[in-house]
């Protein structure tokens, strides 16, 4: 059981100031007192959650103060427990598509479309062009496909390590 960072808006559409927030999501069977508990962000800044408590299942949506941003290049948040402890974090590389959110798709993370106080939007693995037909999101939203792609990998290395001690024990054996 835990609570979880669950999506954030990193790159608004227009102006950061004041238009960023983040979710939280509880796994727990009990509502939690969040007094004690922080956030803290790529720069090291840190945002208190004192006075907010989150219910089992629910998602939590904070607004971000004007003097705690997020940032839309290669981002991190970690959030904190009463006892100082990291509960949680995330971190994307490259730039924040605008408009998009950093959402937890399972045990991953990718942009999706943003959907505060509400389950999260599938991930879309289609990537807008910018105006300057860069591709928007970096790495950010091919990260899912880069891991599994190397969890298959890992696998299959597995399956041939396990076969050949299976043939080698056999060889032993007779």
């Amino acid at each position: 059981m835990a609570i979880l960072i669950n999506e954030f808006l990193p790159n608004p559409i227009g102006t950061d100031l004041g238009a960023e927030w983040l979710e939280l999501k509880s796994t727990e069977s009990q509502s939690i007192s969040l007094a004690g508990w922080h956030l803290e962000n790529s720069s090291g800044k840190s945002f208190y959650l004192s006075g907010k408590n989150i219910n089992p299942g629910e998602n939590l949506l904070v607004s971000l103060p004007k003097g705690f941003s997020l940032r839309n290049s290669d981002g991190a948040i970690a959030l904190y427990d009463q006892a100082g402890i990291i509960t949680d974090k995330t971190s994307f590389l490259g730039t924040a598509p605008e408009g998009l959110s950093w959402s937890r798709q399972g045990p991953f993370f990718a942009f999706a479309k943003p959907t505060p106080g509400l389950d999260n939007a599938p991930a879309s693995f289609s990537m807008p062009a910018t105006t300057y037909g860069e591709v928007a999101g970096g790495a950010g939203s091919w990260e899912i496909f880069a891991i599994a792609l190397c969890w298959g990998l890992l696998v299959g290395v597995a399956g041939v390590f396990l076969s050949h001690w299976y043939y080698e024990s056999k060889k032993l054996l007779t």
